[in-house]
């Protein structure tokens, strides 16, 4: 975890969540659906259990899970971590980054990802969470 980075990415996941760039509110107010709160504390630990690949996947797959991939990406873009041009789908980008690449470099992808996942659990936290409607995914 690179302490630095978070910071860098906190201010920018707050933006995107209160611009709307990803809506993450209940029926036009501003208060976080709980199942993205939960869908982000999942993110890490499920990354370390499953790895990157496969739970960017697995979020991939899941129309409102989806939304914590994209959030994710624009968080790394929108604080200079990953350029802006390479696209708007995280699994393309991380799969085409890291196939054949060294551990190094595949775990540096991890660390970044990871620090995008804190930084966006803290900017959730500055939005009230309250409970939506329920998800079967």
């Amino acid at each position: 975890m690179n302490s630095k980075r978070i910071e860098k990415m906190i201010p920018e996941a707050i933006h995107l969540i209160e611009g709307r760039a990803i809506n993450l509110f209940i029926d036009g107010e501003e208060k976080v659906d709980s199942r993205f709160n939960g869908y982000i504390a999942a993110y890490g630990p499920t990354i370390r259990q499953t790895g990157l690949l496969s739970t960017i996947t697995y979020y991939k797959n899941r129309e409102e899970r989806a939304k914590i991939n994209s959030l994710l990406l624009k968080i790394m873009q929108k604080s200079g971590f990953v350029d802006e041009t390479e696209g708007d789908d995280l699994y393309s980008l991380v799969e085409e980054k890291t196939a054949g690449a060294s551990s190094d470099i595949r775990n540096k992808w991890k660390a970044l990802i990871l620090d995008a996942v804190v930084a966006s659990k803290l900017a959730i936290k500055t939005f009230p969470i309250v409970r939506g409607e329920e998800d079967d995914s």
